[in-house]
C-alpha cells in the first residue's frame, strides 16, 4: 500500500464506507441524525459534483459535501435540518448563490495529512468555477465540550477567535480564510456542546456579479426559511 490520497466525486460505491466514516468521525452525534448509506446513494445521482471524497487504497477518509442555496444574511439563524430539508439534502437549488457546505469529515487515523485543507480548496474551486458568492456553514465547535461548565457558548466562540483558545475544527477554518459571523443555537445534535456551531462564511473573491445576473436572473431571492 502507497497510501497516496486521491480526491474524486461522490459515487454510489462509497455510499458504505462513508456512511462508517460519518459514524467515526461524529461518535457524540445520533446515527439517525447522519447521511445513511441509502442518503449517499442518492445524492450522487443529483449531487455528486458537489460532494467531494478522500481516498486511500480505495478507502474513503475524508468527505467534504454540500449544497447550493440562496442565504438570507439579515435572518442568519438556522439549523442543518432547516437547510438541507432531509437526509438527502433535498433543500438543494442549482442555481443558489452560494455553497453551504454540509459536512466535512477527515478519519481519525489520517488527520494532520492535508486532507481537510484540500477538501476546502476543492469546495474553493468549485465555487470559483460556478461563480458563486461564496461558501456558508455552520460548524462544530468540539473544544466546547470540555468548557461547557464553565463558561457560555459565546465566551467560548470569542476566546476562539480571539486565538486564546484553540477549537479543533473552528481554528482549523478561520485558518482556511472563513470569518467567523457568529453562533449558531441548536444546530445540530450533540450533547456534549449543547448543539452549538459557529457560523462561519468565505466569500469568493473571484466573483462578477454580471455575469451571476446574466446566467440566473433573480437568483439572489431571499430564502423563505434557513435554505
Amino acid at each position: 500500500m502507497n497510501n497516496q490520497i486521491t480526491y474524486t466525486n461522490l459515487r454510489p460505491e462509497h455510499a458504505a464506507q462513508l456512511r462508517q466514516l460519518q459514524l467515526t468521525c461524529f461518535p457524540n452525534v445520533s446515527p439517525e441524525n447522519l447521511f445513511t448509506e441509502d442518503d449517499f446513494v442518492h445524492m450522487s445521482t443529483y449531487l455528486a459534483d458537489l460532494i467531494f471524497v478522500a481516498l486511500t487504497d480505495g478507502l474513503a477518509v475524508g468527505m467534504g459535501s454540500g449544497i447550493y442555496c440562496n442565504f438570507n444574511f439579515a435572518n442568519p439563524l438556522h439549523t442543518l435540518d432547516e437547510i438541507v430539508g432531509d437526509g438527502r439534502c433535498r433543500n438543494h437549488n442549482p442555481n443558489g448563490s452560494y455553497y453551504y457546505g454540509t459536512d466535512i469529515s477527515v478519519h481519525p487515523n489520517y488527520r494532520r495529512r492535508g486532507i481537510g485543507s484540500a477538501l476546502y480548496a476543492l469546495r474553493k474551486d468549485l465555487v470559483r468555477r460556478a461563480n458563486k458568492r461564496g461558501i456558508v456553514a455552520g460548524g462544530e465547535l468540539p473544544g466546547y465540550a470540555k468548557y461547557r461548565s464553565q463558561m457560555s457558548a459565546f465566551a467560548y466562540l470569542t476566546k476562539v477567535v480571539s486565538g486564546e483558545f484553540y477549537d479543533p475544527t473552528l481554528t482549523f477554518q478561520m485558518s482556511q480564510g472563513f470569518e467567523v459571523r457568529g453562533l449558531l443555537p441548536n444546530y445540530f445534535h450533540d450533547k456534549t456542546t449543547d448543539g452549538w456551531a459557529s457560523f462561519i462564511v468565505w466569500e469568493n473573491p473571484d466573483y462578477r456579479k454580471e455575469q451571476d445576473e446574466q446566467k440566473r436572473p433573480g437568483a439572489d431571492s431571499d430564502r423563505k426559511h434557513s435554505s
